[in-house]
């Protein structure tokens, strides 16, 4: 309440235009704003009777919603400080890790094949499917 667009107030002040009509405008207006000045007033007068009423019954609530905001912002300074220290530590980590696993890939990685031994292997496999098998045997004729 109270979030009115440009829009919204701009078709207020039409509607208002044309129902009272711009003669009576000027005296809505003053009506107006004495009426938001009272209300202001009753508004200023209820809270301070409240508080003067209530205002020693409510200091030790107030004083610990203080106490309870700076201890909510020095935790959050010290889980910002933790999270840094998280941060640094696995970039340490992974860059000791990463230094160990190196040497092994380095280990691991195959030999490149000479020129010599990629040609000999050539046709010189195994038959890729049994169908070589069968047509290297000789067949029996249905003759008899």
């Amino acid at each position: 309440m109270g979030n009115f667009t440009f829009s919204e107030i701009f078709t207020i002040i039409i509607v208002i235009l044309i129902v009272f009509g711009p003669n009576r405008l000027p005296e809505l207006a003053r009506k107006a704003g004495t009426l938001a000045a009272r209300a202001r007033s009753a508004m200023d007068s209820l809270k301070s009777e409240l508080d003067a009423e209530y205002g020693e019954a409510l200091a030790p609530l107030r004083e610990a919603r203080n106490e309870l905001r700076s201890a909510g912002a020095d935790l959050k300074g010290q889980m910002s400080a933790i999270e840094k220290e998280v941060a640094s530590a696995g970039n340490e980590l992974k860059g000791a890790a990463e230094s160990a696993v190196e040497p092994v890939k380095q280990a691991l990685q195959p030999a490149e094949p000479s020129d010599d031994a990629a040609t000999d292997d050539v046709g010189g496999g195994t038959p890729s499917n049994g169908d070589d098998a069968a047509d290297s045997a000789p067949e029996e004729s249905a003759d008899g």
